[in-house]
């Protein structure tokens, strides 16, 4: 009974002990939480950003809402469903909107949730892949302090949205690979669904979800089987996304096939983006690669192709990956699957895609989440002296991503980004806009300011290139000459914002002084130009 009392005893103060981490541990998470939101809160003290992309989110959000479905309001003022972004971020955004809230505290509010979501998605994430949930505490930090990660998610775009479908279908991909149970396979491909649904590059978690299935999974998975219980998962949000835009608009993503190749430029520009995401503080200044950043980027991705393929060799041989490089191995797939995506949609569907760090970022939360995952390894193989390299690492660049976002979150405080401005509120032009009859047509060089602050559909006024085929629009002269009868007529309106920035610096002719030559003026200033009649 002695005996018994004791062996009680110790099991009682170990289950306290235990009880007590856990304590521990939560309260530090919810510190992170805590300092997640104030860094939230101080940036986006004037709201988020808004750009084109989030004005037509935030359109179609509206118009969910006001249950006439995903679409927009064309020039016109008739309703034409959108295709070419997916709908998933609006449809969250509509809720909200539905709550009673108007589309610019809804976008703060969402916003706000899923950097906090995703805050704590990779805590989970990070600790459940390194089997020490305050390695994953570690890691939520580094990405606390990581620029790109807040900086992608105080705008009113759907990457928060998108990064978290990632993040959970990496999470049970993981989870699948090790324990390969039907749900985690389902919950891979539903989420990377979702991801396609938040947008269409969300076909690359689906890929590298079934390459690792096909390549890397340990024999004793029943591969055809979590293949298929992927693929249910994923295919019916994606497939019917892209049936409903079939049956009503009569395309399933609104892009033309056409050949303009990325180019070594947009290679360059792509290099540049790594460097700089890596040690802002030393290459932030710089307009262009050195030979050596190129030299290294190749040489990375000779290496992981390189590990890629070892560990395709070594699973055919019997060999079994380690679960954190199984880890690590899906995301330098994903990785080389979403560089491929990309590179196809610019190069055959859509030139007005640009290498530009949005269209980056998904590559570096990715990698950041493999740098960690490797350190981790590292750290856990060898000496204590080998150990503490990775440790120096972390800590490094724990302090070069908080400088760099210490400097960030004023700047982007004390603006208000896009869309947000509020002298788009208190323009004449907007202010113009909002008293004229319904059936006027409006064309306008600013479509989503028009479309956001007066909530009537507009025109946009092009140049004669169209930017995602890279070739002289069809019909343009014809397209003007149109536009001037109407104006001429009383039928519409052309209203110019920032109107400087639209004409020739030189002072000559260009598209814009010849469309408006002797068309009437209704109002004019330095920024804003309103030609037609009243």
């Amino acid at each position: 009974m002695q005996i018994e009392s004791v062996d009680k005893i110790r099991s009682s103060d170990g289950r306290s002990g235990r009880q007590g981490i856990g304590w521990l541990f939560t309260g530090c998470v919810l510190l992170l939480c805590a300092a997640a939101v104030f860094i939230f809160l101080k940036t986006a003290a004037s709201g988020v950003g808004l750009v084109s992309d989030s004005v037509n989110y935030l359109n179609g959000a509206r118009m969910i809402s006001e249950g006439r479905g995903y679409a927009r309001l064309s020039g016109n003022q008739s309703v034409k469903p959108i295709t070419n972004f997916p709908p998933l971020y609006s449809i969250i955004l509509s809720g909200f909107l539905l709550a009673g809230l108007d589309a610019a505290a809804a976008a703060w509010w969402v916003a706000l949730i899923f950097y906090l979501l995703n805050l704590i998605t990779i805590v989970i994430l990070i600790g459940s892949v390194s089997d020490n949930r305050w390695v994953g505490l570690l890691g939520g930090i580094l990405f606390l302090v990581s620029k790109p990660f807040l900086y992608f998610q105080v705008f009113a775009m759907s990457e928060s949205v998108f990064f978290f479908t990632t993040l959970w279908s990496f999470f049970f991909l993981w989870r699948g690979l090790d324990r390969d149970r039907a749900f985690d396979w389902l919950m891979s491909g539903a989420f990377a669904g979702w991801a396609f649904l938040t947008r269409y590059a969300g076909a690359a978690s689906l890929g590298a979800a079934l390459a690792a299935i096909l390549m890397i999974a340990p024999c004793q998975v029943r591969k055809f089987r979590a293949l298929g219980q992927c693929l249910l998962g994923a295919l019916p949000w994606m497939a019917g996304w892209l049936v409903r835009n079939q049956l009503v608009a009569g395309n399933t993503m609104n892009r033309a096939a056409g050949v303009h190749l990325l180019g070594f430029d947009d290679f360059q520009t792509g290099v540049l983006i790594f460097w700089k995401w890596l040690n802002p503080l030393r290459y932030g200044e710089l307009t262009a690669p050195v030979p050596w950043m190129r030299v290294g980027v190749l040489l990375f991705a000779v290496l992981a192709a390189a590990y890629c393929l070892a560990g395709w060799i070594l699973t055919l041989r019997g060999r079994e990956i380690p679960d954190r490089l199984r880890f690590v191995w899906a995301g330098l797939v994903y990785c080389f699957g979403y560089l491929a995506l990309v590179y196809l949609t610019i190069s055959f569907l859509d030139a007005s895609v640009n290498i530009e760090e949005r269209i980056l970022y998904p590559l570096w939360m990715v990698l950041l989440l493999i740098a960690v995952v490797l350190s981790v390894e590292i750290f856990s193989k060898t000496s204590a002296f080998v150990r503490a390299v990775p440790i120096l690492i972390w800590g490094f660049f724990t302090v070069i991503f908080a400088s760099e976002t210490a400097v960030f979150v004023p700047k982007f405080s004390s603006l208000q980004y896009g869309w947000a401005w509020s002298g788009w509120r208190d323009s004449p032009a907007m202010n113009l806009i909002q008293s004229l009859p319904v059936e006027t047509v409006i064309y306008s060089n600013q479509q989503e300011a028009v479309s956001f602050w007066t909530g009537r559909g507009s025109y946009a006024l092009l140049d004669p290139i169209d930017p995602s085929s890279d070739a002289e629009r069809p019909g343009y002269a014809e397209t003007q000459t149109e536009i001037r009868r109407q104006v001429l007529s009383g039928e519409a309106i052309l209203v110019f914002f920032q109107v400087g920035d639209w004409l020739d610096p030189a002072g000559g002719d260009n598209w814009v002084t010849r469309l408006t030559e002797g068309l009437p003026v209704i109002y004019q200033d330095e920024s804003e130009w309103v030609i037609g009649t009243q």
